[in-house]
């Protein structure tokens, strides 16, 4: 989920069948948010695809889903977003990261972040976060507050010891 910004729902909704190459690239065609068809996909590195064929090789089911809950109460399932919720505490239990009660979408939140980070555009953080509108990437992202706001104007008056503005973030 972090290196695709794949939603929860498109994490259960994703099948064997629907792993893929294109070209060298490993990629995984998904069912988007809302949507019927599977008409998107997002790429998969090396490491992650072997992580998932290491996961594939210990399942001993015929469920055509891509992850599937292995609960000792039912046969194996479509994954739940319980599951998934829960799958993440368990992993950031094991890292002593509880605390920061990071959930699955700060997952996608954080692949954009890094997105941004490392210097792509907006423009390219939509692309790979599928959004329809470039407002909903800003929105998504809490950029809204670079158009709106006189964060400079409040950094300066910060700095430089200006009169106070009550409206000041800091």
């Amino acid at each position: 989920m972090l290196t695709t910004a794949l939603r929860s729902v498109e994490v259960r909704r994703a099948k064997i069948c629907d792993l893929d190459t294109l070209g060298d690239q490993n990629i995984l065609y998904i069912q988007g948010k809302g949507l019927d068809a599977k008409d998107d996909y997002v790429k998969i590195t090396a490491g992650v695809m072997d992580a998932i064929r290491e996961y594939l090789g210990k399942r001993k089911d015929s469920n055509p889903y891509l992850f599937v809950s292995h609960s000792f109460r039912t046969d194996t399932k479509i994954l739940s977003r319980n599951a998934i919720v829960r799958s993440l505490k368990a992993i950031l239990d094991a890292c002593n990261l509880s605390h920061l009660n990071i959930t699955p979408h700060d997952l996608r939140r954080t692949a954009a972040t890094l997105n941004l980070a490392r210097g792509a555009s907006l423009d390219a953080t939509k692309r790979f976060l599928r959004h329809r509108h470039l407002s909903t990437t800003r929105m998504y992202l809490y950029m809204d507050y670079l158009e709106d706001d006189d964060l400079e104007k409040y950094i300066e008056n910060y700095i430089l010891g200006n009169e106070k503005d009550e409206t000041s973030i800091i």
